[in-house]
C-alpha cells in the first residue's frame, strides 16, 4: 500500500532478558514484498543534522566553529559521534558522562581517531558547575535525565547556543529561564 518503508538498520538488544537481538531490517525484508525498503541509522541522522545545523548557524563567522568552546552533556553513541565531528571541525570539545571510566575511553578514542592534522582535542568535564559561562555551544545528548538546573542556566553566556538532541537536558524551571 506504500511505495517506501524506512527501517532502522541498527541491530539492537531490546528484550528484558538481554538475550534476544532484534534485527528489524531482516524482519522487514522477510515480511514486506512490494514496498521498497530504505534503511537508515537514526542516531547517525541525528548527529548529521546537529552538525549541519551548528555549522550553518556559525556560517558567517570566519572560523566557523573553529576555536569555539563546546560542551557535550551525555557521551553515549550520539555524544561520542558528535564530539568527533566537532573536534574535526576545530571545536574545543568537553564531554561529560556519569561513568568516568567510559568517559576516559571515549576521550582517548576521539583523540586517537581524529585526523593527524587536527589541532582541536576532546577533553573531559568531571563536573557541571560554574564553568558553564565559558561555553559557546552546549549539546544535550542525555538519555532522559534532565541535568541542567535553573542555577546552571543563570551561568550561561548570553549568546550560548543550546541544542538538545537527547531526551530533555533542561529541568522545567531551567527551560523557562533559558
Amino acid at each position: 500500500k506504500v511505495d517506501y518503508i524506512l527501517v532502522d538498520a541498527e541491530k539492537k538488544i531490546i528484550s528484558k532478558n538481554k538475550k534476544a537481538i532484534v534485527n528489524i531490517e531482516k524482519s522487514a525484508k522477510n515480511s514486506i514484498k512490494k514496498s521498497e525498503i530504505f534503511t537508515y541509522k537514526g542516531n547517525d541522522l541525528t548527529v548529521q543534522a546537529a552538525d549541519t545545523f551548528i555549522n550553518d548557524y556559525f556560517i558567517k563567522d570566519i572560523r566557523g566553529i573553529g576555536g569555539k568552546k563546546i560542551l557535550i552533556l551525555g557521551a553515549g553513541n550520539i555524544g561520542f559521534k558528535l564530539g568527533l565531528k566537532m573536534v574535526e571541525n576545530g571545536g574545543n570539545v568537553y564531554l561529560y558522562r556519569r561513568s568516568k571510566k567510559i568517559l576516559n575511553n571515549i576521550i582517548r578514542s576521539i583523540n586517537f581517531i581524529k585526523p593527524k592534522g587536527t589541532e582541536a582535542t576532546a577533553k573531559k568535564l568531571n563536573r557541571i558547575d560554574n564553568n558553564l559561562k565559558d561555553f559557546d555551544i552546549i549539546f544535550g545528548c542525555t538519555d532522559g535525565k534532565s541535568i541542567l538546573t535553573k542555577n546552571h542556566v543563570e551561568k550561561f553566556k548570553k549568546d550560548v547556543v543550546i541544542l538538545d538532541i537527547g531526551k530533555g537536558i533542561l529541568q522545567k524551571n531551567a527551560l523557562k529561564l533559558a
